[in-house]
């Protein structure tokens, strides 16, 4: 093998074949021999360095590393070549993880079946190709189907759960991420809910991932929102025969839209990985998680700003990845508590870590009201900031007590 990586290396001399490489996903740890890495990796170093114009020649390399003879072989196809290192790394790496496993499932099982799931889905992106470059000059038809299915309402976003919001920004699109913070016990779990069976009655189909409540609680919640029942009465025991005979129907016609799927995630199960990656093996490609604070980082951090940073930048990251299917994602914040004592409403900075979510979000939206306003079952929705559209406000029906219901008031500020 060390004789192909370096009849590889000698073909990557050239910048034509090194983009091919690139492209096609080539990494370091496909190479066996510890010298073939470095050299590939000061050959990267080299190449970004020179704006992936011109890349290092033989002398070059033999003045890096002295003793090394990179042999030339001009019928080696790049492409083989590449394809050939990441399948031999693949089968070595799946035979040495299956081992690691069965050491592990002696033990405890369910403890190796999320071992190696979690290291499955590092191996299956280290031999993932490098899709994130598009040549305008050459895909031209591409982009005016796009516009011209995005005029005909074919390409409009999936949906926030309030029509006007979605009028607004065009529902939210494959691989764009939506924030929504309120303060603690405001309605980010209701929020998300509506938002879920909305989806749900367009034909979606979402996930709810409750890293906070337990499932059945948000079961109750989805009943609730999809019935139209008081939410209050549900949670409290309180239907009478007629309320629960609405609500079993309501639950068979549910079931025959295709259901709602609801998951709890343990811990240890709450990184971004595992959590997006199982809504796309369940078919259900609309993750809908509650909430921020609840996910675990695939790395150690230094404090709760550390925390959200990677967190949030994982996430935009994995519902964008094209190799796997871009995913639509709604992420419950809370917001600081130094907003709790403004009067005036909120905005970006009532965010923790506003900086992050602002940067790396798509869309922003806050849930706030006062006194007056819960007295009133209202509740005000601000969308505080968006790529492709103009913020705006909206004042929202917050029914939870004699039915279960959230919908447009009126409009604020648009």
């Amino acid at each position: 093998m060390s004789e192909l990586e370096r009849r590889l290396l000698a073909n990557l001399t050239s910048n034509r074949e090194m983009v091919t490489a690139w492209e096609l996903g080539l990494r370091s740890v496909h190479f066996t021999e510890l010298v073939c890495k470095a050299m590939f990796d000061f050959m990267v170093d080299y190449w970004h360095t020179e704006q992936q114009r011109m890349m290092p020649t033989l002398a070059v390399l033999t003045k890096q590393f002295p003793g090394i003879e990179l042999p030339i072989d001009e019928d080696l196809s790049t492409t083989w070549a590449t394809e050939q290192l990441k399948n031999d790394f693949a089968n070595t790496a799946i035979q040495e993880k299956m081992l690691e496993g069965a050491k592990i499932a002696h033990a405890d099982p369910q403890e190796a079946v999320r071992f190696l799931r979690s290291e499955f889905h590092s191996m299956a992106e280290n031999v993932t190709p490098r899709y994130s470059r598009s040549d305008m000059a050459l895909n031209i038809v591409e982009r005016r189907t796009r516009y011209l299915e995005r005029a005909e309402g074919q390409r409009r976003g999936v949906t926030l759960g309030i029509p006007a919001l979605d009028d607004h920004v065009g529902g939210l699109l494959p691989g764009e991420l939506c924030v929504v913070g309120a303060y603690s016990k405001t309605g980010k779990t209701m929020w998300l809910a509506n938002v879920a069976i909305a989806a749900r009655r367009s034909g979606l189909v979402p996930i709810f991932f409750s890293l906070e409540m337990p499932k059945e609680e948000i079961e109750d919640r989805l009943d609730a929102m999809f019935s139209g029942i008081s939410y209050d009465r549900l949670s409290k025991s309180k239907l009478n025969m007629d309320e629960m005979r609405h609500l079993a129907a309501c639950q068979e016609e549910l079931a025959d839209l295709g259901g709602l799927k609801v998951e709890a995630p343990e811990e240890g199960d709450r990184t971004v990985a595992a959590i997006v990656n199982r809504a796309r093996y369940a078919d259900a490609p609309y993750p809908i998680i509650d909430q921020l604070s609840f996910m675990e980082p695939a790395r150690r951090v230094r404090d709760l700003k550390e925390h959200h940073s990677v967190i949030m930048r994982q996430l935009k990251a994995e519902i964008g990845r094209a190799s796997a299917g871009r995913v639509p994602c709604v992420l419950a914040v809370q917001f600081n508590r130094e907003s709790q004592r403004r009067h005036e409403g909120v905005g970006l900075d009532s965010f923790a870590n506003a900086t992050e979510v602002e940067a790396t979000s798509d869309l922003c939206l806050g849930l706030w009201r006062n006194a007056e306003m819960e007295q009133a079952n209202q509740m005000q929705m601000r969308l505080l900031g968006a790529r492709r559209s103009r913020t705006a406000s909206w004042l929202l029906n917050w029914h939870l007590f004699g039915r279960t219901e959230i919908s447009m008031d009126r409009v604020l500020d648009e």
